[in-house]
């Protein structure tokens, strides 16, 4: 009986915290049943004129770059506000080179496609080039990419609890990208726009890689230390912090957001390569 009150008391003061936050997003499940992004794994099929041309590519400005999401738990997915989230150094390990992510892979999909590239001498140590890839005369370069990444969004959803409940109150774990790119400009020598244009791009992988490191019993813990500091209003902060969640970041071998950079260079490459065939 004492482990149903604490677990109602739990659920109610956790309630009543996340609605007086202000700060709380319930997706529901909106994104849950999407299937997991794949990159094509078969070359892309393009002209011998797109192959023979080369293609300066500037990295994007990312001087106005919007960096969104956060980390969700439970069923109803429902974002966990400063109080319960991450700790700083975890944040900026998870979203702090988002910007670098979204920029070098975008040009380094050009690269894998088998597209020839030139790279602005300062950001050649980011793309590990061969230096049999390595060009540097831009300036007869047939065409030139530049554009702006407005916004990176990444989103996290928890597994639930570990131990004996194994998967308790989980939020799906996986988790979720989409880039924006704006003003994305295709010049050529005479700098005509080719083409002009913004790309939106989602991506999701299963696992994600930020877990709540809490047990059934951590969860009872919680509860009843939530329980004793509710008072009244004035406690209410007290009661918030001790339900603090303790996270752990497994290791990280792909990122949705690099893969929804390639996906937006794969659309780039695609278009271009529709244009220099009716040329």
């Amino acid at each position: 009986m004492r482990l149903k009150a604490s677990g109602k008391h739990f659920f109610f003061y956790l309630f009543i915290i996340l609605c007086l936050s202000g700060c709380a997003t319930v997706k529901m499940g909106a994104t849950r049943s999407h299937p997991p992004t794949v990159l094509p794994a078969s070359p892309i099929v393009l002209s011998e004129k797109s192959r023979s041309v080369e293609i300066v590519i500037e990295p994007f400005d990312v001087s106005r770059t919007s960096i969104l999401g956060g980390h969700y738990e439970g069923i109803l997915q429902v974002r966990q506000p400063w109080i319960f989230g991450l700790s700083n150094y975890q944040k900026a390990a998870i979203y702090g080179d988002l910007k670098n992510v979204v920029r070098y892979a975008f040009i380094d999909e050009f690269i894998r496609r088998g597209l020839k590239v030139i790279v602005p001498q300062g950001h050649l140590d980011k793309l590990n080039l061969p230096k049999t890839k390595i060009q540097n005369n831009a300036e007869i370069a047939d065409l030139k990419i530049s554009g702006t990444i407005s916004s990176i969004e990444l989103n996290t959803y928890g597994q639930g609890l570990r131990g004996a409940f194994e998967g308790f109150g989980s939020s799906g774990n996986y988790w979720e990208s989409e880039i924006v790119l704006s003003d994305v400009t295709v010049v050529d020598r005479k700098q005509t726009i080719i083409w002009k244009g913004n790309v939106r791009q989602y991506s999701k992988l299963f696992n994600s890689p930020v877990k709540l490191d809490w047990t059934i019993f951590t969860l009872l813990s919680k509860s009843l230390q939530m329980s004793s500091a509710m008072g009244g209003p004035a406690n209410l902060m007290g009661a918030a912090k001790s339900m603090r969640g303790d996270y752990y970041i497994e290791k990280i071998n792909e990122n949705p957001v690099e893969i929804a950079a390639r996906l937006a260079a794969i659309e780039i490459i695609r278009r271009l390569d529709n244009i220099l065939a009716e040329h």
